[in-house]
Formats: C-alpha cells, sequence, structure tokens
C-alpha cells in the first residue's frame, strides 16, 4: 500500500511540474522560427523576433526585459491569467517590460519587428 501511494505521488508531481514546465516556455523552443539569438552572455539574452500580421505568438515567457521596436507594432498580448492587454508603439519605442508568460498576436496590417533584451538574474 505505502508503495502505491509513492508511485500515485511521483506520478502527479510529474504532472505538476510538467504543467509548470509548459507554462513557462522558451520563446526559442515554443516558435524558433520567429525568434533569433543575436547575442547572450551571463547577464543577458538578446532576441530578434519578427512575426507578420495575423499571426499568434504562442504562450512563452521571458524573464524581466527591455523591448525595442524596430518597426511600428499593434498587438495584442495575453497574460497567464487571460488578462488581454493592447500594444501600439511606433518604431524606435523602447519599455521596460517586467517578467511575464503570454501570448502576443499582431493585429497590426505590417510585420512586427523588435528586439528583446532579456535580463538573467546574478548568480
Amino acid at each position: 500500500m505505502k508503495k502505491q501511494r509513492f508511485v500515485v505521488l511521483g506520478a502527479v508531481s510529474a504532472l505538476v511540474l510538467g504543467a509548470a514546465a509548459a507554462l513557462a516556455q522558451d520563446p526559442m523552443k515554443v516558435q524558433p522560427e520567429n525568434h533569433k539569438v543575436v547575442f547572450e552572455d551571463e547577464h543577458v539574452r538578446v532576441l530578434d523576433v519578427t512575426f507578420d500580421a495575423g499571426t499568434t505568438l504562442k504562450k512563452h515567457s521571458h524573464p524581466d526585459h527591455v523591448v525595442y521596436f524596430l518597426e511600428n507594432a499593434k498587438t495584442k498580448q495575453t497574460d497567464g491569467a487571460g488578462k488581454v492587454t493592447d500594444v501600439e508603439a511606433k518604431k524606435g519605442d523602447a519599455r521596460w517590460v517586467a517578467a511575464t508568460t503570454h501570448t502576443v498576436e499582431n493585429v497590426g496590417k505590417t510585420t512586427a519587428h523588435v528586439i528583446l533584451v532579456e535580463m538573467k538574474k546574478a548568480k
């Protein structure tokens, strides 16, 4: 009986950990066709991100980061709790964004193109 409990607890733990990992996916693993690492060291990772009008980037996560808009962009972002935020930015805008898990839909009429500078935690 004790052995069965441990097996069940182990299976439940694996499912919970797997679900947590699925909620916090690296965009490079979720949609590498839209993300390119252009620099990485122990302090930051810099991503070049492009996605066409009508494209939705699947659920993924970022640590604290700066986003720099290389083109005008109009997106709809939905966070892990389901909160929707409309974002409009002009070419050359830069913004600080706290760590997030979200989907991003390009609701504009042109390709969205941004540079993300993700901060890594000090060790």
